[in-house]
């Protein structure tokens, strides 16, 4: 599976199941709004080089209200730049429809860890409930490039 097949995979699963989202963005069912943190996880159980960045309302009032965050994914990517090795960001956001093709600034976003180590139980369901893992939390997909 490619990176944009997963993400369409569990984009599709997210949004049949709004119990996913915590509060207060109250799952509503075909929407994706809640569901970036979960969704981030989940990719990053796939592609461990996509690392985990956030936007909250001081970074981006335009598009988040006070207490909301929008998380998305980071890659690194390396090149050369007059023969030093260079490293661009590449953003991966699974869940940017949400916000109806506003400019999302993500060079403005903090690049952080996960709120635990494991992956989380919403996270293992959403995997679960895409296919890509089996219910004893093996992986059942497997991924190129």
């Amino acid at each position: 599976m490619t990176l944009q097949i997963t993400i369409d995979a569990l984009a599709t699963t997210a949004k049949e199941t709004p119990r996913l989202v915590h509060s207060p963005y109250k799952g509503v069912e075909g929407s994706l709004r809640g569901h970036c943190y979960v969704i981030c996880e989940a990719i990053s159980q796939c592609f461990s080089w996509l690392k985990p960045a956030y936007l909250n309302h001081e970074m981006w009032p335009e598009g988040l209200a006070p207490g909301e965050t929008h998380w998305f994914l980071v890659n690194e990517c390396e090149s050369l730049k007059d023969g030093a090795p260079h490293y661009t960001p590449e953003f991966v956001d699974p869940t940017a429809e949400q916000f109806n093709g506003l400019k999302i600034p993500y060079a403005k976003g903090k690049r952080c860890g996960y709120l635990t180590k494991a992956p989380s139980r919403r996270c293992m369901d959403l995997l679960r409930g895409t296919g890509i893992f089996n219910d004893d939390g093996d992986r059942v997909w497997t991924w190129e490039g």
